[in-house]
């Protein structure tokens, strides 16, 4: 058909599991090529605009392997699409396999930038360049880490990061899966890795953020022995409401603040502790740490 395309992708497995003198161990290999199909599917998905592959979708696009060579698992791959068209999305031009593959390495890149960051305990957060009106990622000291990305990025990103965090944990600890690799022949920077750091970026990390919030609620649980507490936030302008465990940045504080606040309303400031989460790139709000209960005027 005149407007179909092409794009050739490496696909690279190493490890015990992939020893064709052995034989290739069918769940490694199955999990890894099936993980990339649902990688190029998200991806096309996000282009068309769409949430399910139909039939006329799977006729259109295709991933099909050749070249299977020896050695470690190593063939090439094709992601072919038959009806290259207008895609319902304004940020993309045309759905086309170079676009696709450019989507995929782009989004990674993103994801992999996002968790190193947090690995180092530094919050990423996107903005628009003042002068350029372009999106830029920062860290928390404000350095720009990623210029000029296109928003679509971040959207496939968001669709895509749990495909990763399923394949960095193919990755083992005994050298059965030691990497996974799909990129253009030759070229490292082109090409996404995973393996055992990544693996390790991948992981749930939690952390407590620099900044002080003020805080309204009841203590609802008080714990004497542990020193924590359930907190009932009814008033807050960085949280929403609802039930938060709490510790206390002053032990030697928490016995009369646990007293004084239990079933009664007060005020307190404190610091919040998340959990970022490597599947949704998002933080979650795991609890807080109260530095003083604010003292009320008679």
């Amino acid at each position: 058909m005149e407007n179909s395309g092409v794009v050739k992708i490496k696909i690279h497995l190493e490890g015990k599991a992939f020893d064709p003198k052995d034989g290739y161990n069918l769940f490694y290999l199955s999990e890894s090529l099936s993980n990339f199909q649902n990688l190029v599917e998200k991806t096309y998905l996000y282009t068309e605009n769409k949430t399910q592959m139909s039939n006329v979708d799977r006729e259109n696009l295709e991933v099909r392997l050749t070249n299977i060579e020896e050695g470690s698992f190593l063939s090439d791959a094709f992601i072919c699409i038959r009806d290259m068209t207008l895609p319902m999305v304004p940020l993309i031009a045309e759905t086309k396999p170079e676009l696709i593959w450019e989507l995929i390495k782009q989004s990674y890149s993103y994801i992999r930038t996002t968790l190193k960051a947090r690995k180092k305990g530094e919050v990423t957060k996107v903005e628009m360049n003042d002068s350029t009106g372009s999106l830029q990622v920062v860290d928390n000291h404000g350095d720009i880490i990623i210029n000029n990305i296109n928003p679509a990025v971040i959207e496939v990103a968001e669709k895509t990061s749990h495909i990763y965090y399923r394949m960095a944990h193919l990755v083992t600890d005994d050298n059965r899966v030691e990497k996974i690799i799909f990129g253009e022949d030759g070229s490292t920077e082109k090409s996404i890795s995973l393996r055992s750091s990544e693996k390790e970026l991948f992981k749930r990390t939690t952390f407590l953020s620099d900044e002080v919030i003020t805080v309204s609620g009841v203590m609802t649980r008080a714990n004497g022995d542990s020193l924590t507490g359930r907190l009932e936030i009814n008033d807050s302008e960085a949280l929403e409401p609802g039930q938060y465990q709490v510790e206390f940045l002053e032990k030697d504080d928490a016995p009369k603040i646990l007293k004084d606040s239990l079933f009664t309303n007060k005020t307190f400031t404190c610091m919040v502790r998340y959990s970022f989460d490597p599947i949704t790139l998002k933080d979650n709000v795991i609890g807080l740490k109260i530095i003083k209960m604010k003292t009320e005027l008679n």
